[in-house]
């Protein structure tokens, strides 16, 4: 049973039914005192729906949801006390928050216990508005039914090689930062595999995500993520088991860690902050450390694996100016360095950069330009006029490389979204106010307003678009593969099928999104709910 005291006589209705329900619904006994009410005032209360229910997976409770309709007497002046007792042989209920929609009318969710184990749960819930917290006098009652089904959350198939697939090596899947998969998938497969609650995860760093919200790099039959430094845990490189979700390993660092980078049997990651900012490379089997390369000059920017060397954003000068820089894996030194500023990808021997005029860029201005990656020597460069006259901070540019196709590049910035044919040397098309999400074999995706826009690349016209059905939205992160795309907003992640754009699979939590070469989605959730639940949860979902 849960019961509390509004603080002020009941006839202000408003706010203080909002005051009492939003208050914590302490443990039963709260509240206290009665009394004083004309027996002539009266206080109705009605519920609806009348019968509630939701199915969500263990460790992943879904609260449910009435609406409530107070009225009284202007006469009523009672202190009451509402209480809610949930009548299940085993209680569900953790605690009740409630918003108002107008004077009389409340939204009222009931929040579930997260420690739930699987099974099916059918009761109800008692809604009370009472002289004390005893309730021996009641002002007024209301039933709501409950139906609450459970799932188990393992569901440890063999792991086997989903055709088209390949290891997840880089934060949007490898090099080319495409966030794209070569395979066709049915959803009719689709099952959760297991959940992780991330070991060292600290509730209560505040707004930190920690881990952050970042899609997990996969190889070798697991997966790798980092958890940021808090108030009571250390930064760290996790390895988790592909198959069972269980530790792998973990590395434990004295400094911050920055997003890490597979680059054959070897993670590395930029240790900060410190002005060398040394790069260290751990065993993807073992862990240990294989790499530990002191003054590498990089800042707190992202690697980027190509031909057997990391290319990354650095100090170039001792002005500490800034530019790219290219370390030698073999020899563990820098072999080269240039003054492009913007982030780059890669594809074979070739670095690409969309990158604003600078001094590396003269006399052409802004654009495309693509380096050797053995020398940082410029092989190509394509003006894009829509550089030139903006100015953005380099970690607001993005370069993506077209997956299946031959010469054609994505380039980004604030103001638009521009097609590249590296193989005629000409910018093809440009779409101002959109933001690119991805790329696959023959499509753009970008996000316009308040939807999804899928592009041609061939000429950059509008293919077909999609929203969820929540509004407003916000996208946190997509994956795209032949027929499916994976899109996570702030309140869960779409499968939706790009051919009729229906949803035909969801998971009721937002994260960030990679998938394994052995087709098992990662979904990690660094964030906070709607109801301030802190997570440090990764969960993998079986896709074949």
């Amino acid at each position: 049973m849960h019961a509390f005291r509004p603080s002020r006589p009941f006839r202000f209705v408003r706010r203080l039914l909002l005051v009492g329900m939003a208050a914590s619904m302490a443990a039963c006994g709260g509240g206290g005192g009665g009394g004083g009410g004309s027996s002539g005032s009266s206080l109705d209360l009605s519920l609806s729906p009348r019968s509630v229910s939701t199915e969500f997976l263990e460790g992943d409770a879904e609260p449910l949801h009435a609406t409530a309709t107070v009225s009284v007497d202007s006469d009523f002046s009672q202190v009451p006390v509402v209480v809610v007792t949930d009548r299940g042989a085993t209680a569900v209920l953790e605690s009740v928050q409630v918003s108002s929609t107008d004077v009389s009318t409340y939204d009222v969710n009931f929040l579930l216990r997260n420690d739930l184990p699987a099974g099916r749960y059918q009761s109800s819930f008692q809604v009370r508005i009472c002289s004390s917290a005893s309730c021996n006098k009641v002002f007024a009652s209301e039933t709501v039914s409950y139906v609450v089904q459970v799932n188990s959350t393992t569901h440890l198939t063999a792991l086997a090689p989903l055709a088209g697939a390949a290891d997840w090596t880089a934060v949007d899947g490898d090099a080319g930062e495409a966030s794209y998969v070569p395979v066709t998938l049915d959803p009719a497969n689709f099952s959760l595999r297991w959940r992780l609650d991330i070991p060292d995860f600290d509730p209560n760093s505040g707004n930190t995500w920690n881990p952050p919200l970042e899609s997990v790099l996969s190889a070798d039959g697991a997966v790798f993520f980092r958890t940021s430094q808090a108030s009571t845990v250390p930064a760290s490189l996790l390895a988790v088991n592909e198959a069972d979700g269980s530790v792998r390993w973990t590395h434990r660092a004295t400094m911050e860690l920055n997003r890490p980078v597979i680059a054959g049997d070897v993670v590395y990651t930029v240790m900060f902050p410190n002005y060398l900012h040394a790069i260290r490379g751990l065993d993807i089997a073992t862990g240990s450390v294989v790499a530990d390369i002191p003054n590498t000059r990089g800042q707190s920017a992202a690697l980027t694996a190509v031909d057997g060397r990391l290319v990354y954003r650095g100090s170039v000068d001792i002005y500490n100016n800034t530019g790219l820089i290219s370390l030698d894996l073999a020899t563990q030194q820098i072999d080269w360095v240039n003054w492009f500023q913007a982030p780059v990808v890669a594809s074979g021997n070739t670095v690409y950069t969309f990158t604003p005029e600078s001094v590396a860029t003269a006399p052409l201005g802004g654009g495309l330009f693509a380096l050797d990656a053995s020398t940082g020597d410029t092989t190509l460069a394509i003006a894009d006029m829509g550089m030139e006259a903006v100015s953005p901070i380099a970690t607001s540019l993005r370069t993506v490389i077209v997956p299946g196709a031959v010469g054609e590049v994505l380039g980004e910035d604030p103001d638009h979204v521009a097609m590249f044919d590296t193989v005629a040397g000409i910018r093809r098309w440009s779409i101002p106010s959109v933001a690119l999400i991805g790329a696959g074999e023959g499509v753009t995706y970008v996000m316009r307003g308040a939807q999804i826009d899928a592009l041609s690349n061939a000429n950059g016209a509008t293919q077909w678009s999609w929203a969820p059905p929540e509004a407003p939205w916000t996208l946190i992160d997509a994956v795209f593969t032949r027929n499916i795309a994976f899109i996570s907003t702030l309140q869960k992640v779409y499968a939706v099928d790009m051919a009729t754009r229906a949803v035909v699979w969801t998971y009721p939590r937002a994260g960030a999104l990679s998938i394994s070469k052995n087709g098992v989605l990662f979904i990690m959730r660094g964030v906070k709910n709607d109801f301030d639940r802190s997570e440090g949860v990764l969960v993998a979902v079986n896709l074949h």
